[in-house]
């Protein structure tokens, strides 16, 4: 079972925050789970023009949202209206706040461009400690459709231990995904005959330790569906799949460990981070 209890839903007053707010009140209900709602009424350094009058707009707009959630039959916990950049809001108070998951839209462009996303919430992607889901206009409120992507790594457990669980709450459908690279020719020596059968025999083991690295976890009441695909390139792969399913979610495990800012994720997630039309969460 999901551990959830809290999620901080970053409300951004653009148009497609009727749609975002939706999914957020059936993740809460889904995962049984109380929904804080924050927003910024600007950055600090121009609140001394804008002053009392855009704090006072904020809050009403945030209370709106809050009230549309308990109507969706969402549980809505605390709202909360800072100053300030909205990631860096949103980082400080999801800790404060013991929040498991930061919720935040993709941004009103991309209802024109499925593959926009802000660059608040890209920052938070990056660098949230906290698990982080980004949600696109076109997504289902109530999840029909999870595509994980896993190679062996903890980071990638976790995304499918995670996704797991989703998919139980919201009986939706599970597709597990793994890119396989195919071994570098110049590495297979001997003849043509023999560099053949040595390909395909390291193409049939790094295939059945994908397999076995899934044997290790319980998919128990989970409508599941494992696709193993070769290619040169992951993001390519996953971006293509996961346009098939524009209204579902796209889950990668990662590490949030890397030595430069924008590389936060690692090169595969920062590639989807910049072109994937479906919603997105990153499990940290």
């Amino acid at each position: 079972m999901l551990l959830t209890q809290r999620i901080l839903y970053v409300a951004a007053f653009d148009a497609i925050e009727p749609a975002v707010t939706a999914q957020v009140a059936e993740l809460s209900k889904a995962l049984t789970a109380t929904v804080h709602v924050m927003t910024t009424a600007g950055p600090r350094y121009q609140l001394w023009r804008v002053g009392s009058d855009a704090e006072a707009s904020a809050r009403a707009r945030i209370e709106d949202v809050a009230e549309r959630l308990r109507g969706l039959r969402a549980r809505v916990g605390e709202t909360l209206v800072v100053k300030g950049n909205l990631a860096t809001a949103a980082m400080e108070a999801a800790p404060r706040m013991e929040a498991e998951y930061i919720v935040i839209g993709a941004g009103e462009s991309a209802a024109e461009d499925p593959a926009y996303v802000r660059t608040s919430a890209r920052t938070l992607a990056r660098s949230a400690r906290e698990n982080v889901w980004i949600c696109k206009p076109e997504a289902e409120p109530a999840l029909q459709h999870v595509l994980c992507t896993f190679d062996a790594s903890r980071g990638s457990a976790d995304g499918i231990r995670v996704s797991t669980d989703l998919c139980r709450q919201f009986n939706a459908r599970l597709q597990l995904m793994s890119v396989l690279h195919p071994p570098p020719a110049g590495m297979l020596g001997g003849t043509d005959v023999e560099r053949d059968e040595a390909e395909q025999a390291a193409r049939r083991a790094l295939h059945d330790q994908r397999l076995a690295f899934l044997e290790g976890f319980n998919f128990d009441g989970v409508k599941l569906a494992r696709n193993l695909v070769w290619a040169d390139r992951a993001s390519p792969a996953i971006l293509a799949e996961a346009d098939k399913h524009r209204d579902g979610l796209l889950v990668l495990g990662v590490s949030g460990q890397r030595r430069f800012q924008s590389m936060m994720l690692g090169n595969t997630a920062e590639k989807v981070l910049d072109a994937c039309p479906s919603s997105m969460l990153f499990v940290k």
